[in-house]
């Protein structure tokens, strides 16, 4: 149970690092393959998970991302919504 939290650890810390760099125009589709990818490449690295599981891990990475991104992006009318508003604060914060 202990590796499954460290696992998702991992997961939300990667999608932390991409949403600071999410652009206000990007499809929320793309940024979720963007985040499970990069969290896919870790997971190969550390993890050695065969080549051959990785399409049906890239499905559960995905839906995880999803509901992820579903319970941060909570009072916004859309997944697109929460995203631009991310990249606004990010700009805002750079300046």
């Amino acid at each position: 149970m202990e590796n499954l939290k460290d696992t998702r650890d991992q997961l939300v810390d990667c999608l932390e690092k991409l949403l600071c760099s999410v652009m206000s125009d990007e499809d929320p589709e793309i940024f979720v393959d963007r985040v499970a990818e990069d969290y896919l490449m870790t997971l190969v690295r550390e993890a050695h998970i065969p080549i051959r599981y990785l399409s049906s891990l890239r499905d559960d990475v995905r839906t995880e991302v999803l509901d992820l991104l579903r319970i941060r992006s909570y009072g916004f009318s859309s997944l697109k919504e929460f995203l631009m508003s991310r990249a606004d604060s990010s700009r805002r914060s750079s300046a």
